[in-house]
C-alpha cells in the first residue's frame, strides 16, 4: 500500500511506471485539484493505492475507518439496509476508485482498489459497479 498525504508526496507521486492507467487517473485527479489553485494539495485530498495482496483491513488501519462495513451505521454489506460508505466509485479498466470525502469542507481521500486483488473490498466494488451499469440501461 502507497499512502501519499502532504503537498510534496502528491505532487512527486512515485507510482509503477508500467501502470500507465493508474498514472493518468491520478495525474487527471491532482490537475482537477490545481484548478482550486491552493497552495498544498495535501490540504484537499490525501491518496491511497493499494497493491496486490493488501487486505482491506490494512486499509482500515491506514484510513482509521472500515470500509467494506458501512462507517457510521457499522452495517456488514450482507445486512438488508447496508449502503457503502463510499460517496463515490468509478469503475476503470484495472482498477477502482473510491472517493471518501472526509470533512465539509470538501477534503477527501482518493482510494485507487486493483481489480485483480480478490478480497471483500473488491468483491463489494464489483458488486456495486455492476449495479450502478444495471440501472443505467
Amino acid at each position: 500500500m502507497k499512502t501519499f498525504r502532504d503537498h510534496d508526496a502528491l505532487c512527486g507521486l512515485a507510482l509503477p511506471t508500467a501502470d500507465m492507467e493508474l498514472r493518468n487517473l491520478v495525474a487527471t485527479r491532482l490537475s482537477q485539484c490545481r484548478e482550486y489553485e491552493c497552495p498544498d494539495l495535501s490540504s484537499l485530498l490525501h491518496i491511497v493505492v493499494l497493491e496486490e495482496g493488501d487486505t482491506p483491513d490494512e486499509l482500515d488501519t491506514e484510513l482509521g475507518f472500515t470500509t467494506v462495513h458501512n462507517r457510521w451505521t457499522g452495517l456488514a454489506p450482507d445486512a438488508k439496509d447496508f449502503t457503502p460508505s463510499w460517496d463515490v466509485l468509478e469503475e476503470h479498466t484495472h482498477w477502482f476508485e473510491l472517493v471518501f470525502v472526509i470533512s465539509d469542507d470538501g477534503f477527501g481521500v482518493l482510494v485507487f482498489v486493483p481489480k485483480q486483488n480478490v478480497d471483500s473490498l473488491t468483491a463489494l466494488c464489483n458488486q456495486y459497479a455492476k449495479s450502478a451499469i444495471t440501472h443505467e440501461t
